[in-house]
């Protein structure tokens, strides 16, 4: 089964430890941006503070793979699959409940206003007493399935949805205070991950309780986040920097355009195995994981784009960094973006 393993870093993480004012590796726009004292580099037109220490880490073990990056993989035309699993739900009292939905968008659409590809709800696992015969008669029902998974909640899309395409999953859950709509961005799913047609994927979902925590316990503010679903407020934006072969990288940079640094927090972590921000950090630890906090949610400003990379080779401090990606994501009031940076996209032929 296909999980997302940023979501359970971030709710140990960012959620549970960050600290204000950190502002490495973004930018302000094209060429500008604020840099941490040190060596720099320019990655996708920022110019990126790094730790060259930390960062020399990942050329003695061997660069990233990069042989996506200009030439992305080649695949073959989209096939339509099923898609279901398991509800991941990160919060005090991570229990799934009734009224959750999940769907899955083209990554051109909006996923707050647009129309899903295809969307199903959540069956906790307490629905099965109302299946004739039970679990027993019905082995493969969500519900009876969800007693499998840790939040016993299950969930099974209405619809196929294509693979070989990027795509936007949301989970949310209509005038609920207690979830916190959660985006995962360019998710993108292959052929050889389905068996008998159907792709088994774990759906990352963030609870209320985790999201009020930033403030108490990071210091930084997200703007309007007291009154979640009033349609106001900043957002959070996380993930992992990973290469072309999917292996996540230590030593990456992440840089943001119109990146403030005087409102928002942009942090790495330490790699460990209950993972929490390291504020000396300019580049990403083993866990290749960082989180950007308050990022706005205006009309105006509320596409976003991202670039991962690392650093390649030094002279002094004037370093060259290379791209391992980037990607340009939608930011909503009171929710969670988690974008994880892994190279080009495939390309079908």
């Amino acid at each position: 089964m296909r999980a997302l393993v940023v979501s359970s870093l971030l709710v140990l993480g960012v959620l549970g430890a960050c600290s204000p004012g950190r502002g490495a590796g973004a930018g302000g726009g094209e060429g500008e941006g604020e840099t941490l004292a040190g060596a720099s580099c320019e990655l996708g037109g920022f110019d990126v503070g790094i730790d060259t220490a930390a960062s020399a880490a990942v050329t003695a073990a061997g660069l990233p793979d990069v042989s996506c990056i200009g030439t992305p993989r080649i695949v073959t035309a989209s096939t339509a699959v099923n898609l279901e699993g398991c509800l991941d739900i990160f919060g005090v009292g991570n229990q799934a409940q009734r009224g959750i939905t999940v769907s899955v968008f083209d990554a051109a659409d909006n996923p707050k206003t647009g129309t899903p590809l295809a969307t199903g709800s959540v069956f906790i696992s307490d629905d099965a007493e109302t299946l004739e015969g039970g679990c027993d008669a019905n082995p493969t029902a969500p519900a009876c399935l969800a007693a499998d998974c840790d939040s016993e909640g299950y969930y099974r899309l209405d619809g196929t949805i294509p693979t070989h395409t990027p795509l936007i999953m949301k989970i949310a859950a209509e005038n609920s205070t207690n979830v916190i709509d959660t985006y995962l961005w360019d998710l993108v799913f292959f052929d050889d991950e389905a068996e008998a047609g159907t792709i088994n994927y774990a759906a990352a979902l963030i609870f209320a309780s985790t999201y009020a925590s930033i403030p108490t316990l990071s210091g930084r503010q997200i703007t309007g986040g007291q009154t979640i679903g009033d349609g106001e407020g900043r957002a959070v934006i996380a993930g992992e920097i990973h290469d072309c072969s999917d292996v996540i990288v230590g030593g990456g940079v992440v840089a943001m355009e119109d990146f403030d640094a005087a409102t928002m927090t942009l942090a790495y972590f330490d790699g460990k195995a209950d993972p929490k921000p390291d504020l000396t950090r300019q580049t990403s630890a083993s866990d290749g994981l960082y989180a950007i906090l308050n990022v706005p949610t205006d009309a105006a400003v509320s596409t976003h784009r991202i670039v991962g990379g690392f650093r390649s080779a030094c002279d002094g401090d004037a370093c060259t960094c290379t791209s391992l990606g980037e990607r340009t994501v939608q930011t909503f009031p009171d929710s969670v973006s988690i974008v994880t940076l892994r190279g080009d996209f495939p390309v079908i032929q």
